[in-house]
């Protein structure tokens, strides 16, 4: 009986010592589960402004709060970090005995109309290694803020337009008045101040050549609607016919429509945008030049045949004749000239010629006469050739 009772003693304490461990290796596996926290984020106020209204960004964690949790985002959307807000820096810490931490976003004020824009952060999973994750990201995992922009709708610059309302000029001569020709250059508002309007130039005519050069800019003063553009034509002693001069408006360079408030320098340019203005030529086209042309009237010619011994009758000479025709005024002599060819040759088969022919002031036409010389050789009928 006694050995038994010790028996006793001896086996239940290992009894509750096994049952114990037992209950502390269940206890240890859910605490692993039940500690790794849950993050989400939402947008608590999701509507901030230029004027000075922020925005907010929870980060929310589910779990233990006893230590301190940094959480790793991302950044997007249409706003620019740094530029249209402050710079949010990840990780957010939630401290120990929090289960939230705010991410505020503050704007930025500029001078630019930008309209609505856009902040989105985005959790992602912490870089950190180890062998148990710092937390998981639970749902919603991304959120967004949305930054108003303070800048009022820029004020419609005015619309520039140009038309031609002299569109005929003339070079001046020694007994005519100077006639220039205008551009005229509008604009629909804002006559409150004076605007420099810009302007291009083109066209056969030549800028500071055929007229007084135009500077490529015009000013429309204030309190007035228009301003003149005027060409000045240059006389010369060229026939040049009419020529034209064409101007077309340009937008300045500095000009940034979006932008508030808007340089006084900005237009936009409407229709018409181009406009031409005409420059009659005061000198007299030269005259047309003669057209002329060569015909064979006697187209064959003989040499002299040899006067028989004891013989002394004259012998008639047979010339060729060519004529060289011209057209139009005959008011002054004209020479053409005329190269020879075929298989008879200048100034041995024939008399020489000179290679011009003469045609008087007062006539249409003047004669070539191909006189063959006598050479006592059998040649056979040979050829005179003009080319003019």
């Amino acid at each position: 009986m006694k050995k038994m009772s010790m028996l006793r003693l001896v086996f239940l304490p290992v009894m509750v010592v096994c049952q114990a461990l037992a209950m502390a290796g269940s206890g240890f596996a859910q605490g692993i589960s039940n500690t790794t926290p849950v993050v989400s984020i939402r947008a608590a106020d999701t509507n901030a402004s230029e004027s000075g209204d922020t925005g907010l960004f929870v980060i929310k964690r589910e779990g233990p709060t006893n230590t301190s949790l940094s959480v790793f985002f991302l950044v997007g959307g249409s706003a620019t970090p740094g530029v249209d807000y402050t710079n949010l820096t990840s990780p957010v810490v939630i401290p120990a005995g929090a289960d939230h931490a705010p991410l505020v976003v503050n704007p930025i004020d500029d001078v630019l109309r930008e309209g609505r824009e856009s902040v989105v952060v985005q959790l992602v999973p912490s870089p950190t290694m180890g062998p148990i994750e710092p937390y998981r990201l639970g749902y919603p995992s991304n959120a967004i803020v949305w930054i108003e922009d303070n800048e009022p709708p820029p004020p419609e610059p005015p619309v520039v337009t140009i038309c031609a309302t002299d569109p005929n000029a003339s070079e001046p001569g020694l007994l005519t008045v100077i006639d220039p020709g205008v551009f005229t250059v509008r604009r629909d508002r804002g006559t409150n101040g004076s605007l420099l309007v810009h302007y291009a130039v083109a066209g056969t005519a030549s800028n500071g050549v055929d007229y007084i050069r135009l500077t490529n800019t015009v000013v429309i003063p204030a309190g007035s609607w228009t301003a003149n553009i005027v060409v000045f034509p240059l006389d010369d002693v060229l026939p040049e016919g009419t020529e034209t001069v064409v101007a077309r408006l340009l937008i300045p360079a500095d000009c940034v429509l979006d932008v508030f408030p808007l340089p006084a320098s900005c237009y936009r340019v409407g229709s018409p945008s181009e406009a031409v203005v005409y420059i009659a030529d005061n000198d007299e086209p030269p005259p047309p030049l003669p057209v002329v042309n060569i015909v064979a009237v006697d187209p064959e010619a003989s040499e002299i045949p040899p006067v028989p011994p004891g013989m002394e009758m004259p012998q008639r000479i047979d010339p060729a004749v060519f004529a060289v025709r011209r057209d139009g005024d005959t008011n002054t002599v004209l020479e053409v000239l005329y190269r020879i060819g075929g298989t008879a040759s200048n100034g041995v088969d024939y008399v020489r010629l000179s290679g011009v022919a003469r045609i008087p002031a007062g006539a249409k036409a003047a004669p070539i006469e191909v006189i063959p010389i006598d050479d006592l050789l059998d040649e056979g009928t040979e050829t005179v050739v003009f080319t003019m």
